[in-house]
C-alpha cells in the first residue's frame, strides 16, 4: 500500500518513526539525568504482574486496530495489483482509436496506415521490448465435445510474428509453446475458460460471429497470466481473428511492453506514453484549444479544482499534470509538445471539464469537448500505472473504511488508558503525596508515570503490532474460507501480504498515540495538593493552580523564541565551572519543528486555559472552525465548530450561575446538561436543516466518528451531572426491598462520588454499544432487499442477454427449440434492449450531450414488471387509487405506458427534484423532452427528439 489517508507510505512511515526516535531518545536522556525516578517507576510493573498484563493488553488496543487496517489494506492492495499484474502481463501501454468518453457512435478499429505510424514510431526506442498488435472481442464459444458454451468469451488475435517481450505462453503440462507457432485454425485457451466449458486439447471450438460460426481446433490449454490473462480468453492468430471478423488489415488495439519486467519502471511509463501522445495528436487543433483554455476564468476554474479535490478523485500524478497544464496555459507559448501530451491525457481531459462545468462555464463546455476529441489522433493508455494506482487507490479506501470503523476502538483505548493511569494515580495517591512532602516537585511524578507509562507502551506496542497482523490474518482466511480465492474461477485471488512500511507506520502511530496519552495522564494526576493527597480526600476538593497572566504571556513569548532563548541562557549564564552540555542539548531538542511548535501549543494552552470555565474561547474558536468549514463547504469544520461553540453557551450557563451565588454542583449540572442537550439536538437534526445557513457541505465517512464521539459525550455529561437524580430514583424505586436495599446503597455510592472516572467508563462502555449498534443496522441494511427482492429486480430471476451481432427474435421458440430447455418452467418472458445514446434536456441550460442509455421494453415486460417508482405524476393515476399503497401505485404507472406508447420513465438521476423523494408532492404537470442522437444500423447518426 502507497498511500494512508492521502499520505505516502513511506514518508509517513519515515515520519512516525523519526517521531517516535525523537520521544523515545527525550525519555531515554530524561531517565539517565532522573535514574532513581526510572527505579521508582518500574518496580512497580513486576511486583504486580497479574495489573501489568491488563494495562498492556488495555494499551495495545490502538495499535491492534491501526496496525490490522494497514494489513488489511496491504492485502486489498496485493491482491488487486496480483490480478492487474495476471491481466496485463507485460503490457505497460495500450494505443487505441481515439473515442470520446461515453461515446457509443464511432468505430474504434485501426486501419494499416495507423499501425504502421504506431510501428514507426515505436522501432528502435530502447525502452520498448515488444509491440504486439491485435483484435479483441467479446464472442460465443461453444465446445462441440462437451456441448457446453461460454456467451462472454475474450477472444484475442494476436500477431503471431509478434510475440517477444510478452512473456511465455505455457500449458498446464509445462510446456512453452511459442506465439509463432500458432497455425492457422488453431487456438489456445487459458484454465478459467477450458475450465468454463470443459475444454482439453484437440476439442473442436466453434466461435460464433457476425459472418457466422467459425471451428477451430483447441491446440492447448495453457496457465494463466500473461498473453493469457485471468478472465476467461481464447488466443488464436490475428490473421484467423481479421478473418472471421471481417476486418481485413485491421486491428482494435496495439500493446506496448517496456523492458524492466511485468511491474516495469513508472518513469518509463509515463515518459513513453507523453512521447507517443505527443506524435498522435493534432498540432494545429492543439494550438486553437490552448487558445480555447487560455482565459482567465478557465485557468481559475482549474486552480479551483485542485485546490479543492472534490472527493480526492485528483491524485499526486494528476495534480502534477493539473499544474502543469495551467504553467503551460500561463506561459504563453503555444500548443508545446508538453501541452500536447497533457490534452491527450484522458485523466487531465476529465478533471478541466470537470472544473469548467463546476465553474458554471456551461457554454464552454460543448466547445472543449469536441476539440479535445478533435486533438487526439490516437489515444494512448498508461494501463498497467492506471491499475496500479487504482490498486492503491482501493486498498487505501479499505484502510480508511477499517481505519474510521476502528476509531472508536482506538478511542476506547485510549480512554482505557487514560483510566489505568487515573486509577493507578488514585491507587497511589498517598505514596505520591509523602513523595510530595519529602521534596519532589509536580515535574518528577509526571517523569515517573511518564517512564512507567512508557514501558507498558513499548511492551503494548509490540504486542499490538503482532496482534494486530495476526487478526488481518485471521481476517483474510475467514473471507477466503467464506467466499473462495477466486483464482480460475474468476481471475481474482486474494493472498494475505503485509509491508515493511506499514508494520513500522503501524507500531509507530499506535506507540505515540499511546505515549501522548500516558502523559497527558502522567500531567494530570501530578496537579495533586499535598494535604489532600495524603489525607486521601476525593480529587474535587483539590484547588486549581493558575499562573499570573503575565508569567502566562512571558512563558508564551520565551516558547516562541525557544532556540534564541536557549541561545541567550547559555551565554549568560556560562561559567568555567559550570557544564553546558545540558543547555546545548536542549539547543538542539528546541531546533526540531515539532517540539518547538508543541512547546508554544503548550504555552498557548496554558495561557488561556484558565478562560475555559467562562466558555468564551470555545465560542470564539468554534465560530471561527464553523465561519472556516462553511467558507470551504466543509462539513466536518462546521459541525465540530458549531459544537464546540455550543459547549462554550453551556459553559457560559455553569460560570454566571456560579457567579450569581448558586453552589458548585448546582452550576456544573446546569451548565453541563444545557450543553449536553443543546450538542445531542444539534447532531439530531437531519443533514440538510441547515442548508438555508451553510449551503451544501461536503463531509465523507470522518462524520461517522465526530458524529458518534460528540453524541456519546455530550449524553454522557448529562447522565453524569445527573447521576444523583437517576440514582434516588432508582433508590426509590428499589431500595424498599430488604435483599436490593442493603446492596443499592454501596452500589450507587462509588460510582457518583467518583463523577470523572466513572464518566469515562460510561463513555468507554457506550463507544463500544454505538459502535455495535451501528454495525448492527449496517449488516441489517439490505434486509429489505432479501424480504423483498422484487424491489431490486422487478420480479424478475433470471436474465439472459444476446449480442447486437447475433439476434435472438423469438426467445420463446429458441427456448422451445433447445434440446435442455423446457418453456413450462418459465411464467413470464419479457423482452427488453438497451440502446447507447447521448442526451440532453430539450431547452436546459447545460446544453452538453451526456451519456444515457435509452432501454425499450415490450408490452409484456411493462404488463409484469414490480419496479417502485420514487416518483411520478398523479394524474396518469386512475381515480380512486390508494397512493399509500406504492405497488399499486407503480403497477398502474406501468399499465398506462403500456398503454400509451408515447409515454416514458426516466432515472431519478436525471430529474431536479431530490433523488429520495417520491409521490405526487410537487411533482407533476410540465413537459418532458429530451433530445439525443444514437446509431442505428445502415442508417448512421440521427437526432430524435421526444
Amino acid at each position: 500500500m502507497k498511500e494512508f489517508f492521502g499520505a505516502d507510505m513511506l514518508v509517513l512511515s519515515g515520519v512516525l518513526a523519526a517521531m517516535l526516535i525523537i520521544v523515545l531518545v527525550v525519555v531515554v536522556f530524561l531517565g539517565l539525568r532522573n535514574r532513581i525516578l526510572v527505579k521508582l517507576a518500574i518496580r512497580n510493573i513486576p511486583r504486580r504482574p497479574a495489573q501489568t498484563t491488563l494495562i498492556v493488553v488495555g494499551l495495545m488496543l490502538s495499535t491492534t486496530i491501526i496496525s490490522a487496517s494497514l494489513a488489511i489494506g496491504d492485502t486489498v492492495t496485493g491482491s488487486i495489483r496480483g490480478v492487474v499484474l495476471d491481466g496485463l502481463g507485460y503490457t505497460d501501454i495500450r494505443v487505441r482509436a481515439p473515442i470520446n468518453p461515453g461515446d457509443a457512435l464511432s468505430d474504434n478499429y485501426l486501419d494499416a496506415s495507423a499501425l504502421q505510424s504506431v510501428l514507426d514510431q515505436t522501432s528502435g526506442d530502447s525502452r520498448i521490448d515488444g509491440v504486439l498488435p491485435q483484435i479483441r472481442e467479446t464472442l460465443p464459444v461453444l465446445n462441440q465435445d462437451s456441448n457446453l458454451t461460454e456467451a462472454r468469451m475474450q477472444e484475442a488475435g494476436l500477431d503471431v510474428s509478434r510475440g517477444l517481450g510478452f512473456g511465455d505462453i505455457t500449458s498446464i503440462s509445462g510446456e512453452k509453446i511459442a506465439l509463432s507457432s500458432l497455425a492457422s485454425g488453431e487456438v489456445l485457451l487459458n484454465e478459467s475458460a477450458a475450465n468454463e466449458i470443459d475444454a482439453n486439447a484437440g476439442d473442436t471450438l466453434t466461435v460464433v460471429t457476425p459472418t457466422g460460426r467459425q471451428d477451430f481446433t483447441l491446440r492447448a490449454v495453457v496457465r494463466n497470466g500473461d498473453l493469457a490473462a485471468n478472465d476467461r480468453r481464447l488466443l488464436m492468430s490475428l490473421t484467423d481473428m481479421q478473418r472471421v471478423m471481417e476486418r481485413e488489415g485491421q486491428v482494435n488495439r496495439i500493446d506496448i511492453s517496456l523492458t524492466g519486467g511485468r511491474e516495469g519502471p513508472a518513469a518509463d511509463s509515463k515518459a513513453v506514453a507523453d512521447y507517443l501522445r505527443i506524435a498522435f495528436t493534432d498540432a494545429v487543433i492543439a494550438g486553437q484549444l490552448h487558445d480555447a483554455l487560455n482565459r482567465p476564468d478557465i485557468i481559475a476554474a482549474i486552480k479551483a479544482r485542485i485546490a479543492e479535490n472534490p472527493g480526492n478523485t485528483i491524485t499526486g500524478d494528476t495534480k502534477k499534470d493539473l499544474n502543469d497544464l495551467v504553467s503551460e496555459l500561463e506561459s504563453g507559448t503555444r500548443g508545446s509538445d508538453r501541452f500536447r501530451a497533457l490534452v491527450a491525457n484522458n485523466q487531465v481531459v476529465g478533471q478541466v471539464l470537470a472544473a469548467v462545468e463546476s465553474a458554471g462555464l456551461t457554454d464552454q463546455l460543448l466547445p472543449l469537448s469536441r476539440q479535445y476529441v478533435q486533438v487526439v489522433v490516437l489515444g494512448v493508455d498508461e494501463l498497467k500505472q492506471d491499475g496500479l494506482r487504482l490498486a492503491a487507490l482501493i486498498g487505501s479506501v479499505f484502510v480508511t473504511f477499517f481505519t474510521i470503523f476502528g476509531s472508536f476502538s482506538i478511542i476506547v483505548g485510549l480512554l482505557l488508558i487514560f483510566l489505568v493511569f487515573v486509577m493507578l494515580a488514585a491507587e497511589r495517591s498517598n505514596e505520591m503525596g509523602i513523595a510530595r512532602a519529602v521534596g519532589t516537585k509536580r515535574r518528577h511524578l509526571v517523569q515517573m508515570f511518564t517512564f512507567e507509562g512508557v514501558a507498558y507502551s513499548i511492551g503494548a506496542a509490540i504486542v499490538g503490532t503482532i496482534a494486530g497482523i495476526a487478526a488481518s490474518r485471521l481476517l483474510v482466511v475467514l473471507l477466503v474460507s467464506a467466499v473462495g480465492t477466486g483464482g480460475e474461477q474468476d481471475g481474482f485471488t486474494i493472498s494475505f501480504s503485509v509491508t515493511a512500511t506499514s508494520v513500522v507506520a503501524g507500531f509507530s502511530l499506535g506507540l505515540l498515540l499511546t505515549l501522548a496519552t500516558v502523559g497527558i495522564s502522567a500531567y494530570r494526576v501530578s496537579k495533586l495538593n499535598i494535604v489532600v493527597a495524603i489525607r486521601g480526600l476525593p480529587a474535587e476538593f483539590q484547588p486549581s493552580e493558575v499562573l499570573p497572566l503575565v508569567r502566562r504571556f512571558q512563558n508564551l513569548g520565551i516558547a516562541l523564541i525557544s532556540p534564541v532563548w536557549q541561545v541567550y541562557r547559555i551565554v549568560t549564564f556560562f561559567k568555567p565551572d559550570r557544564s553546558i552540555v545540558k543547555d546545548i542539548l536542549f539547543l538542539l531538542i528546541y531546533l526540531i519543528v515539532p517540539v518547538w511548535v508543541g512547546r508554544i501549543i503548550f504555552s498557548l494552552w496554558h495561557l488561556v486555559s484558565p478562560y475555559f470555565g467562562t466558555g468564551i474561547p470555545q465560542i470564539v474558536f468554534g465560530l471561527l472552525v464553523a465561519i472556516s468549514g462553511i467558507n470551504i463547504s466543509n462539513a466536518f469544520l462546521f459541525m465540530m465548530g458549531a459544537s464546540l461553540s455550543l459547549v462554550g453557551i453551556g459553559q457560559i450557563a455553569r460560570w454566571w450561575t456560579y457567579r450569581s451565588g448558586m453552589r458548585r454542583s448546582l452550576a456544573d449540572r446546569i451548565g453541563f446538561s444545557l450543553m449536553g442537550l443543546m450538542v445531542l439536538g444539534f447532531w439530531a437534526l437531519p443533514f440538510d436543516a441547515l442548508d438555508w445557513l451553510t449551503g451544501e457541505l461536503g463531509g465523507g465517512i470522518e462524520m461517522f466518528v465526530l458524529s458518534g464521539v460528540w453524541m456519546v459525550a455530550s449524553a454522557v455529561w448529562v447522565l453524569m451531572y445527573n447521576a444523583d437524580l437517576i440514582a434516588y430514583v432508582v433508590q426509590s424505586t428499589f431500595g424498599r426491598n430488604r435483599t436490593l436495599g442493603p446492596i443499592l446503597k454501596p452500589a450507587i455510592a462509588y460510582p457518583t462520588s467518583s463523577r470523572f472516572r466513572t464518566g469515562l467508563t460510561v463513555a468507554m462502555f457506550a463507544l463500544v454499544i454505538f459502535t455495535m449498534m451501528v454495525f448492527s443496522i449496517l449488516n441489517n441494511a439490505g434486509s429489505d432487499i432479501v424480504d423483498t427482492p422484487y424491489k431490486a429486480n422487478g420480479g424478475f430471476d433470471v436474465r439472459a442477454e444476446t449480442s447486437a451481432d447475433l439476434p435472438i427474435t423469438d426467445l420463446r421458440a429458441a427456448i422451445a427449440a433447445s434440446p435442455t430447455l423446457n418453456p413450462a418452467d418459465f411464467s413470464v418472458i419479457a423482452a427488453n434492449t438497451d440502446l447507447p445514446a447521448q442526451v440532453r434536456q430539450v431547452d436546459a441550460s447545460e446544453l452538453r450531450f451526456l451519456g444515457a442509455p435509452v432501454r425499450g421494453v415490450d408490452e409484456n415486460y411493462l404488463r409484469t414488471t414490480e419496479f417502485e417508482l420514487s416518483h411520478y405524476d398523479p394524474s396518469y393515476l386512475p381515480a380512486g387509487i390508494d397512493v399509500t399503497d406504492r405497488r399499486a401505485v407503480a403497477r398502474a404507472i406501468w399499465d398506462r405506458l403500456a398503454a400509451d406508447p408515447t409515454l416514458a420513465v426516466v432515472s431519478n438521476t436525471l430529474l431536479a427534484v431530490p433523488a429520495g423523494g417520491g409521490g405526487p408532492a410537487g411533482f407533476g404537470g410540465g413537459g418532458f423532452r429530451v433530445e439525443g442522437i444514437v446509431r442505428v444500423e445502415g442508417t448512421g447518426i440521427v437526432r430524435v427528439q421526444g
